[in-house]
C-alpha cells in the first residue's frame, strides 16, 4: 500500500485581542474534508509559527473528525459531550510558563514545533482547531499566526 506524505500550511485567522483563557484561536482548518470517503493516516508534525517576538500564553491544538467542534473566533471554548467525542488528539503548545516554553526565538519571530506526534486517524475528515489560554491580553495583527501540520494518509476504504 502507497503511503502519501502532505503537509498543510495556513494561516489560522487570529487577529484582535485576545483576554482571559479559554478563547477559541483562529478558525477551523481542514486537513482532510469529510468526503465520505474513509482514509486512515497518521499526523506526525506540528508548526505554529508568530510573526512577533513575544508571544504570552498557551495554545491548544485540537485535532478532530468533526466540522462542527469551533465555535466564533475569539470566543469563550464550549462544546458539547458529543463534539468532544470526535477529539483525535490535544496538542499543548507553551508560550508562557515558570518552567519553559515550546517556542524558540528565529530572529524577530517565535517558532513552536512538535514533532513525532504519531496521531493516527481513521475517517472520513480531519479538522484542527486551536483554543488561546492566557490570563492577561495579547494582541495578534491580521496575518501574524501560522500553522503548519505534517501528515500521511494511507489506504482508503
Amino acid at each position: 500500500m502507497e503511503i502519501d506524505y502532505r503537509t498543510i500550511n495556513a494561516d489560522l485567522g487570529v487577529s484582535g485581542s485576545y483576554t482571559g483563557p479559554n478563547k477559541t484561536f483562529g478558525s477551523l482548518i481542514p486537513i482532510m474534508t469529510a468526503d465520505d470517503k474513509v482514509q486512515s493516516g497518521k499526523i506526525h508534525n506540528l508548526t505554529l509559527l508568530f510573526s512577533g517576538s513575544t508571544f504570552q500564553g498557551n495554545v491548544d491544538v485540537v485535532f478532530h473528525s468533526s466540522q462542527s467542534f469551533i465555535s466564533s473566533v475569539q470566543s469563550v471554548y464550549t462544546s458539547s459531550f458529543s463534539d468532544l467525542k470526535s477529539i483525535l488528539a490535544c496538542v499543548s503548545l507553551v508560550g508562557t510558563s515558570s518552567l519553559g516554553t515550546d517556542f524558540s526565538q528565529v530572529g524577530s519571530h517565535m517558532v513552536a514545533s512538535l514533532h513525532n506526534l504519531n496521531i493516527p486517524f481513521n475517517s472520513d475528515g480531519v479538522y484542527v482547531s486551536s483554543i488561546f489560554q492566557h490570563t492577561g491580553t495579547q494582541s495578534f495583527p491580521s496575518g501574524s499566526v501560522w500553522i503548519n501540520i505534517g501528515y500521511e494518509l494511507g489506504g482508503a476504504r
